[in-house]
C-alpha cells in the first residue's frame, strides 16, 4: 500500500516526526519523518531609469521574484506603493496578483516624468507574506533637447571652389 504524507511547517527549522502503523500481525510499524522548515523569501530589484528631458515620461520596471520554496502571499500593489517628490514618479502598472508561486516574478511598472532638471529619488514598496520590500527610485531629469529641431539647407549663393556651403542654424 502507499501512504502520502504533507509537510507545512509552521516554523523554520529542522522538524521530526514518526508516522506509527498497526499492522495486522498485532506489532506496530514506525516511520521516522523529517523536514526542515523553511522562510519565505523574496528579492524587489529597483526599476532603472533612463536620464528623461524635462516634461518628458520614461517608464521602468522593477521585478518581484519568490526566492523561497513555497507560495507567498502579496499585496496587489496601486499608486500608493510609489513615493516620491511631487508627481515625478507615478504607478503605472502591475502584473503582481495577491500571490506568488515559488520561483515566481511578478512586475511593477513606475512611471517619471520630471517637471525641472536635476536628480530625483523616490521609493517602490511592496508588502507580501515574506515582510515588506522596498527600493529606492532614482533618475535624472536633462535639459530639453533642441538638435532635433535645426533645420540644414543649402544656400546657393555661397559656393567655394565650386561645392555648395553648409548652413545650420535653429
Amino acid at each position: 500500500c502507499t501512504i502520502t504524507v504533507s509537510f507545512t511547517p509552521m516554523a523554520t527549522g529542522a522538524r521530526t516526526g514518526t508516522l506509527s502503523l498497526t499492522h495486522n500481525g498485532g506489532g506496530i510499524a514506525n516511520v521516522s519523518l523529517t523536514g526542515t522548515g523553511q522562510a519565505a523569501s523574496v528579492t524587489l530589484s529597483a526599476p532603472v531609469f533612463p536620464a528623461t528631458a524635462i516634461n518628458g515620461t520614461t517608464t521602468a520596471t522593477a521585478t518581484l521574484t519568490n526566492t523561497g520554496v513555497g507560495t507567498v502571499a502579496v499585496t496587489v500593489p496601486t499608486s500608493t506603493a510609489v513615493t516620491g517628490p511631487g508627481t515625478d514618479f507615478a504607478f503605472v502598472s502591475t502584473t503582481c496578483t495577491g500571490s506568488l508561486s515559488a520561483s515566481g516574478t511578478c512586475t511593477v511598472t513606475v512611471r517619471f516624468t520630471p517637471a525641472s532638471m536635476g536628480s530625483r529619488t523616490g521609493t517602490l514598496a511592496l508588502a507580501t507574506g515574506a515582510g515588506n520590500q522596498s527600493v529606492g527610485l532614482v533618475a535624472s531629469a536633462n535639459a530639453v533637447d533642441y538638435s532635433a529641431n535645426l533645420t540644414s539647407y543649402v544656400n546657393p549663393q555661397v559656393a567655394i571652389a565650386g561645392h555648395a556651403a553648409w548652413n545650420t542654424s535653429m
